[in-house]
Formats: structure tokens, C-alpha cells, sequence
């Protein structure tokens, strides 16, 4: 039963370092996103207040 437990902590532990890394990269990809529309906007003029 032990092993079991252990076992599952190990592969818990292993989803846990996983899930992060997907967190980090989503967030890396919003945040380009974000960049790219900005950057859309200043050189096309579409930030300006009409």
C-alpha cells in the first residue's frame, strides 16, 4: 500500500512540473499575442481617440 501511495505522489508530482510548464507557455503566448496587437495598433494607427 505504501508503494502504491508513493508511487502515485511521484506521478502527482510529475503532472504537477508538467501542468506548470503548459502555464508558463500559455502565458508566454497571450502575452506575445498581446505584444504583436499593440505593435498592429501603433503602426496602423488604430490606438488613437476619436
Amino acid at each position: 500500500m505504501t508503494a502504491q501511495i508513493e508511487e502515485q505522489q511521484r506521478l502527482n508530482d510529475n503532472q504537477v512540473a508538467a501542468n506548470n510548464l503548459l502555464r508558463t507557455d500559455v502565458q508566454d503566448l497571450k502575452t506575445g499575442l498581446e505584444g504583436g496587437r499593440r505593435a498592429r495598433s501603433l503602426r496602423f494607427g488604430l490606438n488613437q481617440t476619436k
